[in-house]
């Protein structure tokens, strides 16, 4: 038996199409700050303009590389199991894991998600008998 899933449609294909033209009209103007130099030359190869770290995206360029990628695909776990389905009619919700920096709450400065998990794994490392919480709240990462 097949389990039946509604199909909810939130944007009509007229305002789906204004999105795109005006999110390929900020890829020019003012165009994408890119901080690593090597994504940098990678898109100005492909035909991107930079002025300084901002580079300007044309529309030909980001519809090419739109054509390369897989309507769907897949998430793997660690033993190499398919766990989440991108693509057809798949919704998900995510609250913002793909974040590259994070605030940290104590010093107030910018710094990657990586090296600041990094540094909390290894502050409860060393902790004994203590919660969660209170390490975060003692700790100045």
């Amino acid at each position: 038996m097949t389990a039946m899933q509604p199909k909810l449609e939130l944007l009509t294909y007229d305002l789906i199409a204004r999105i795109l033209d005006e999110a390929f009209q900020l890829m020019q103007k003012p165009g994408i700050k890119v901080q690593s130099a090597e994504a940098r030359d990678l898109l100005i190869k492909a035909g991107a303009t930079a002025e300084g770290d901002v580079v300007k995206i044309p529309e030909k360029i980001v519809r090419k590389s739109l054509d390369t990628v897989p309507a769907e695909f897949y998430l793997y776990d660690r033993s190499g199991i398919p766990k989440v389905h991108y693509g057809g009619n798949s919704v998900h919700f995510d609250p913002g894991s793909s974040g590259v920096h994070i605030l940290d709450p104590e010093t107030l400065e910018l710094s990657l998600r990586l090296s600041f998990a990094m540094k909390f794994q290894k502050r409860l490392a060393t902790c004994t008998g203590c919660t969660l919480s209170c390490c975060f709240r003692r700790s100045r990462l």
